[in-house]
């Protein structure tokens, strides 16, 4: 069968490819409804909490992976996840024959976020394919946490649940290629291929990565032009469910020839409607150049030629001493925002310098380490603080860096009272001090609501 043409003994007929593809489908799903691939899902689900395998309807071919890595039966998350969290998305392809659940995980007192794929043949489940994502896990140099790890966001928007009604449902084939078009516009560097949204979202990770604009050249298909990428690689789009108007696609970013960016594996459910994207929600990680990703057909091992997928020599400003330099900022960070979060005063004025100067919208300078502490406390005592930082760059220069990058905040008045919420954008410099360490220097930022901010 080439092209759409199937060749017989007796005849050469020409079917439309979406016939092809539904007849190719058709009996993984010729055994298993809506309701019995839900059922094999919250089976399968309940097993895994239970830490017992043989609680699932697992077919004698399982092949089970964890962010493309091969997982003998009983491992993994058999072993590991203890509870499904607040958000739990299921979503059903009777057609393709397959099921999936995108939302939080907990591993203990450990929130993941988590994609898992699970394919069902003869009312059995052959297939398992999960993306996890943990609070340390890598990701790109310099962000807070690497990997853009959000559960608590991801909480406070997730994805709707609808059912749409039947005479509204698009036909498979065009919702497979309106995510397509995401990847081509991606691929070819230009967002006017993609079918979306005007100011369409992007969750990655439980992170809002857009919007910060109210969506003007801030939305899911803007600054593509310069997006450090050179192809999405291993792409398969094979997942639909059309009572939901949700679309999963999965495939790696490739970066661009002598960047030193990770590559990016992803799970993206693409929320539709009226014919565009309106939304996509994320669970991604970072493999390292040796890891083979997907590793699933057609795809299996490192997709695509490794010379695609590695790093050319790291120019001078990489060299140990200036990742070594990036990789104590990124920790610094994580402590200053932990501590934010914690609403921790004393361990925040450790990490300022003495002369520490922070410039807030609308307000005068606060100089000096003792203004600061005191601005810090007033805000700990009045709001329980959810702060989030996504560095853009970050640029160290002898004892000296600076890195710019654009924060949320989420401030809940412990009196009582609505959250109060900003976003905007940040620029940091850093000291090193006479013991190698690093304390923050100047603090600079502004926000879409001003005041909303409370330190």
């Amino acid at each position: 069968m080439l092209g759409g043409i199937v060749i017989t003994k007796k005849s050469c007929t020409v079917w439309p490819a979406g016939v092809i593809l539904l007849a190719m489908s058709a009996p993984a799903a010729a055994g298993c409804d809506r309701p019995c691939l839900k059922t094999l899902l919250d089976g399968y689900l309940a097993a895994v909490v239970k830490h017992d395998p043989s609680g699932a309807a697992l077919a004698g071919s399982y092949r089970h992976t964890e962010n493309a890595i091969n997982i003998p039966l009983g491992k993994g998350v058999w072993q590991s996840i203890t509870g499904l969290g607040q958000v739990q998305r299921r979503y059903l392809d009777p057609v393709s024959g397959q099921a999936a659940y995108y939302g939080i995980v907990t591993e203990g007192d450990q929130l993941v976020i988590a994609t898992a794929r699970l394919r069902i043949e003869n009312r059995a489940i052959t297939e398992a394919e999960w993306y996890l994502v943990h609070e340390s896990d890598p990701g790109l140099p310099g962000a807070t946490p690497p990997s853009s790890w959000n559960p608590q966001s991801l909480s406070a928007t997730p994805p709707p649940e609808r059912v749409i009604p039947a005479a509204q449902r698009l036909p498979r084939d065009t919702m497979l290629a309106i995510v397509n078009s995401y990847f081509d516009g991606i691929t070819s560097h230009d967002g006017s291929v993609v079918r979306a949204h005007p100011g369409c979202n992007r969750y990655e990770n439980g992170t809002r990565v857009t919007g910060r604009r109210g969506g003007v050249n801030d939305d899911c298909v803007s600054g593509l032009t310069n997006f450090n990428l050179a192809n999405v690689a291993g792409r398969r789009v094979a997942f639909v469910d059309e009572q939901a108007g949700v679309v999963l696609g999965m495939a790696v970013f490739i970066r661009r020839a002598g960047a030193t960016l990770p590559r990016n594996a992803f799970s993206e459910w693409f929320w539709i409607e009226d014919g565009k994207i309106r939304n996509i929600w994320t669970a991604m990680y970072y493999p390292g150049p040796e890891r083979p990703v997907p590793n699933w057909p057609p795809f299996d091992g490192n997709f695509p030629l490794p010379v695609f997928s590695t790093a050319a020599a790291a120019p001078a400003a990489t060299s140990p001493s200036y990742a070594a330099d990036l990789a104590a900022i990124t920790d610094f960070n994580s402590r200053y925002l932990r501590a934010i979060n914690a609403g921790d005063s004393a361990a925040l004025s450790a990490l300022t310098d003495d002369d520490h100067i922070m410039l807030a919208p609308g307000r005068p300078p606060l100089v000096g380490k003792a203004a600061n502490d005191a601005a810090n406390a007033r805000g700990f005592q009045q709001f329980n603080i959810v702060e989030t930082w996504n560095p853009l760059e970050t640029v160290i220069d002898g004892n000296l860096a600076y890195q710019r990058g654009s924060f949320t905040v989420a401030a809940t008045p412990k009196a009582g009272g609505a959250i109060r919420t900003t976003a905007g954008s940040f620029l940091r410099i850093y000291r090193r001090q006479a013991d190698g360490s690093w304390r923050m220097s100047r603090d600079m930022f502004n926000a879409e609501q001003p005041d909303a901010a409370t330190r």
